[in-house]
């Protein structure tokens, strides 16, 4: 799994987080799958905000956001503080746990094996060829 984390007093890290997502989803997958990791979306420096207005995006918007660019979830975040960093970590592990334990089967490619043996076909036949099973 991975978090992607913005810093909510700067909004040009909010507009980079669906690259970063991009990015994650095309390099990296589950083992032996190819599903996404889980990702959790962190609106860092949340202890820098003041006042009633927040930081510019409401609840709703988030959780529409983190739907559509497949986020697990979010969490407004202070690194300084500590607050709601076990709880961010904590929805992170229970993610992986739930796609490790029960995770989507995928069909299986045919594989080509290489060697140096002949195969027991062209044993006798003549053939220089038998370097491939399948």
């Amino acid at each position: 799994g991975a978090f992607v984390v913005f810093d909510v007093t700067r909004i040009s890290t909010y507009e980079a987080v669906k690259k970063w997502k991009a990015d994650i989803d095309s390099k990296v997958t589950i083992p032996q799958t190819t599903q996404n990791i889980p990702v959790v979306l962190l609106a860092n420096k949340i202890d820098l905000i003041t006042g009633k207005d927040g930081w510019g995006k409401t609840k709703e918007e988030m959780d529409k956001f983190c739907e559509e660019h497949g986020f697990v979830g979010w969490f407004e975040t202070s690194a300084k503080d500590d607050t709601r960093i076990e709880e961010a970590a904590n929805a992170l592990v229970k993610s992986i746990l739930e796609k490790v334990n029960d995770p989507v089967p995928q069909p299986i490619s045919p594989t080509i094996k290489i060697t140096n043996e002949r195969s027991p076909n062209t044993a006798g036949s003549g053939s220089s060829g038998g370097c491939c099973s399948f």
